[in-house]
């Protein structure tokens, strides 16, 4: 499984491996004869073989190469940068949503002013159209 892993990924579309990868290749292909040899069958999981041939190298992925490692302190410093950032959604949250509540009260304050206000300028009309003898038109 490793061995057509390795193959499959790192051989170019012209067939040809890189020198380094072929060097690889060649351990792999040393490493699964030996198992076969030994044991009659290859038994080796990927991740085991992986290590054997590329050594262990802590937060490296395996087989892709010089890549940019996973380190711890980068994982704590990405986590202390999104609990920031969460904190200040939920403040930012908070405070929309304090303005939303006091809009909200505002607009009904309003409403009911608007309400009050015609209720008294239709009694003060029905009391001029009762003076001059008009009947309501309500």
């Amino acid at each position: 499984m490793y061995l057509k892993l390795w193959e499959k990924t790192k051989r170019h579309k012209n067939g040809k491996f890189d020198d380094e990868a072929e060097i690889k290749y060649n351990k792999f292909k040393q490493l699964h004869e030996k198992e076969v040899g030994e044991k009659g069958a290859d038994n080796v999981s990927v991740d085991v073989a992986y290590e054997n041939v590329l050594g262990y190298r802590p937060g490296y992925a395996r087989g892709l190469g010089k890549g940019h490692p996973v380190l711890s302190k980068d994982l704590k410093k990405g986590r202390v940068e999104l609990e920031v950032t969460v904190v200040q959604l939920q403040n930012e949250n908070n405070t929309m949503r304090a303005e939303f509540e006091h809009h909200k009260a505002e607009t009904l304050r309003k409403e009911n002013e608007a309400k009050k206000k015609q209720e008294e300028l239709e009694q003060k009309l029905k009391l001029i159209m009762e003076k001059i003898g008009l009947e309501s038109l309500t």
